[in-house]
């Protein structure tokens, strides 16, 4: 890990960290039912390690589905204002005609004298002029209804449409209502699966601890019998020895060495992206800040898309906070044209994604209980690679 970077561990990470060094330790239980014991305890250990990585993983693919939800039910969201807003005009011009039907029937009928319109049916001389005047004065009311008729048409619609958006927005709502549900039953999973780690840390450490005092006495009784055969004459004046040598050091784990952050293979089409270096710049100032669900920044945490999603963002490019919506906002490049700053995209589903920065390296933010960090890019799940 480079120098400047903080890695923070949460007590799942440190626990696992515990048993895996006590494991260092379990072939110094040679044989017999502490050694059977031991292998049974190793088993356990790396079964319930096993499905704290798979819960992790239904965890990210949780998130990144919430991800995909949110951003569903902001564009729905926008829809519904939008529509509001048309519908009110509508409102606003149907009022209008109607206040303007009003003033027409007050003008013909009730304004002091002056008939108005009316005027053209008194004037006229003859029938067929009289016809012809009411003809006219039923098209001008009749085109005025019809509008009114047409406007009233169109607010039924916009309404229906409101009321169709709002059930969308119902399901949104609830299905993200369900995901949280969802990610908290995963998380107590999770949280007993660590309550069974801590358990078999404990048999464990006692295990060891019996093992070291077990080595310690006999190598004391072994010190003693060689000070005997050493001095026959005297074995009666050799005092037994009764501080058994110190225990051996648990062995610690060597510190990580950080991957060479330089360039990738070469590329063909399309170019590489201008702001690249920033972006990859800025996943290495983040280096060590945990995992968070829905996380963005280096204050609360990240998700695996919501670190690509700033990293680009301090390069001054815009990215969804969704792993699948990246996938459809970048140009698609083969692996072996990958360069520093692409997205590289895992599992059939594209629920994670990391910032390529050369060498066969990314930065991602994996998974609950986990750090932004270096890892290599290979590995099975990876289905594809991305270029802002």
């Amino acid at each position: 890990m480079p120098a400047g970077t903080r890695r923070v561990n949460t007590p799942t990470q440190r626990l696992l960290a515990a048993v895996m060094c006590l494991l260092a330790l379990v072939p110094l239980l040679a044989g017999g039912a502490a050694g059977q014991q031991a292998d049974d305890l190793r088993a356990e250990a790396e079964r319930i390690s096993d499905e704290l990585d798979r819960l992790s993983r239904e965890i990210g693919a949780l998130d990144e589905e919430y991800n995909a939800t949110t951003i569903e039910l902001e564009d729905l969201e926008e829809a519904v204002a939008f529509d509001e807003v048309q519908v009110e005009q509508a409102r606003q011009a149907v009022t209008e005609i109607e206040d303007e039907l009003a003033s027409y029937a007050v003008d013909a009928f009730i304004d002091g004298g002056s008939l108005g319109d009316l005027s053209v049916l008194l004037e006229a001389e003859a029938p067929n002029e009289f016809d012809e005047a009411t003809v006219y004065l039923d098209a001008v009311a009749g085109d005025q209804h019809d509008l009114v008729d047409r406007l009233g048409g169109a607010e039924d619609e916009l309404e229906y449409e409101l009321a169709r958006l709002d059930a969308s927005r119902a399901d949104l709502e609830s299905h993200l209502a369900d995901l949280d549900a969802t990610r908290s039953e995963i998380e107590s999973l999770v949280d007993e699966q660590a309550g069974l780690l801590a358990d078999v840390e404990g048999e464990l450490e006692e295990l060891v601890r019996q093992e070291q005092e077990r080595a310690a006495a006999e190598e004391a009784a072994q010190a003693y019998a060689r000070a005997q055969a050493d001095q026959p004459d005297q074995a009666e004046q050799v005092p037994p020895l009764t501080d058994p040598p110190a225990a051996p050091v648990e062995p610690q784990p060597a510190p990580p060495t950080s991957p060479d952050p330089g360039g990738g293979g070469g590329s063909t089409a399309p170019p590489p992206s201008s702001g690249a270096s920033a972006a990859v710049a800025a996943a290495q100032s983040v280096l060590g800040v945990p995992y968070k669900w829905a996380g963005a920044s280096p204050s609360t945490g990240f998700d695996c898309s919501g670190l690509t999603m700033w990293a680009w963002a301090q390069a001054g490019v815009s990215l969804p906070h969704s792993s699948g919506a990246q996938w459809s906002a970048t140009r698609r490049v083969s692996i072996d044209e990958l360069q520093p700053g692409d997205l590289v995209f895992y599992y059939s589903d594209l629920h994670h994604v990391g910032l390529y920065v050369g060498g066969g390296q990314m930065i991602h933010s994996p998974q609950t209980g986990d750090v932004v960090r270096y890892a290599s890019i290979y590995r099975t799940s990876l289905v594809g690679a991305g270029r802002v």
